[in-house]
């Protein structure tokens, strides 16, 4: 039978120590996503989550337009009043609906109290709402137990009173960053991504401002993406596609170069023990 000295089981040990620390510094660098499509950009996920709700609004409203035109007033004057007017316009006039697109009204906007949606702030909106929507009602999109909704604005006549108007709210709206991650102990880092719209809609008769439907639809939407793929999933002009990163700190600074020290010491201990 062979017998192994403690030097030498000491060696051994070394050995594939160094050995596992190569394989898992190797491995972490390989990309989770390689194989994957890449995810969606901000806006093209705001895209699709207020695409849904619009059609599902549509859905309701519908047998109360009995083909009239309608006109489209956002509650708000903010960028993301004027990116949800557009997916609006988008969907209904490619149902065949008449649809006119008109300004925000001209008046200050108060502000209500109410819980906001999970998540981080908006570096435009510093305020609070981390779906970085210049909303005046303000919700819990994940328990949805305490709802806070600003009183609509009158809606008067149009200069065609045979038209509908379609008032809408956007009561959440944009995306936030909950926090920065690395996959691997001294893997790429990657981004937390959540994203989360509500819109409240009153459609209204245009001759007599008749109350006709009144509804909501939600959408949220969780994933993540790679760190270094933030100039493309931020693409855009609107301030809402661009939150702000979690900031960094001590704790996650010091753990992988901590980590990394250590694979390097046993990097360096495997190989001077290949020397002995």
């Amino acid at each position: 039978m062979r017998w192994m000295n403690p030097h030498g089981r000491r060696r051994l040990a070394f050995r594939a120590t160094g050995v596992a620390a190569i394989i898992t510094f190797g491995l972490s660098a390989v990309p989770l996503r390689a194989a994957n499509e890449p995810p969606p950009s901000n806006l093209d996920l705001l895209t699709i989550l207020t695409t849904e709700i619009v059609e599902e609004l549509y859905v309701k409203f519908a047998p109360q337009a009995a083909q009239r035109a309608i006109e489209l007033r956002p509650f708000g004057a903010g960028e993301d009043y004027v990116f949800v007017q557009n997916v609006f316009a988008n969907v209904l006039t490619a149902r065949g609906v008449t649809t006119i697109a008109l300004a925000a009204p001209a008046r200050p906007m108060p502000a209500t109290a109410g819980a906001r949606p999970p998540g981080g702030n908006n570096s435009g909106n510093a305020g609070g709402n981390p779906y970085g929507a210049e909303s005046t009602g303000v919700v819990n999109l994940g328990g949805g137990a305490q709802d806070s909704m600003t009183q609509a604005p009158t809606t008067p006549a149009t200069d065609n009173p045979g038209n509908l108007v379609l008032t809408f709210q956007n009561v959440a709206f944009g995306i936030s960053y909950p926090d920065v991650y690395r996959s691997h102990l001294v893997g790429g880092k990657h981004v937390k991504r959540s994203a989360g719209v509500r819109v409240h809609a009153t459609l209204t008769d245009g001759g007599s401002g008749r109350v006709l439907w009144v509804g909501e639809a939600a959408r949220e939407r969780a994933d993540e993406f790679d760190f270094g793929d933030s100039a493309r999933v931020e693409q855009g002009l609107y301030q809402f596609s661009r939150p702000v990163l979690p900031g960094s700190n001590w704790g996650k600074i010091a753990e992988p170069v901590f980590v990394t020290g250590i694979i390097v010491g046993l990097i360096y201990l495997f190989f001077s023990n290949q020397s002995d």
